[in-house]
This record gives structure tokens, sequence and C-alpha cells, in this order.
């Protein structure tokens, strides 16, 4: 049985999954459509809050561009 150096022990420990990626790859239809909830409610409150209304052109508008 060989055994390992130093260096490789480390590339092994460094190798080895963080627990957020198994969550991730254990769960990910979960992941995926709570992103997509996420999305949808974040742009349900955009909608709700008039944040993306277009307004009226005033003359400010026309005094910027006019220079």
């Amino acid at each position: 049985m060989e055994t390992l150096t130093a260096e490789e022990r480390e590339i092994f420990k460094l190798s080895e999954p963080i627990p957020l990626t198994n969550i991730m790859v254990k769960y990910s239809f979960c992941i995926i459509i709570g992103s997509f909830v996420l999305l949808i409610g974040i742009a349900v409150l955009v909608y709700k809050m008039g944040w993306l209304l277009v307004n009226d052109p005033n003359d400010r508008d026309f005094l910027v561009w006019g220079d």
C-alpha cells in the first residue's frame, strides 16, 4: 500500500464537496423551483409598486436632449 504525500493529502482534502454543493445536487428540483418562485415574487412586487410605469414626457426631457 502506498502512502500519500502531504501535497496529495491536501489535494484530496480540498476536493471534498462542501455541504451547500451537496444540498444543491440532492435537491436540485427544489432549488430551481424556489428560484423561480423568488423571481416571480420580485416581479409581482415590482408590478404592484408601479416601479416600471412609464411617466408622461415633460419639458425636462426635451431640454436635456435639446442641448
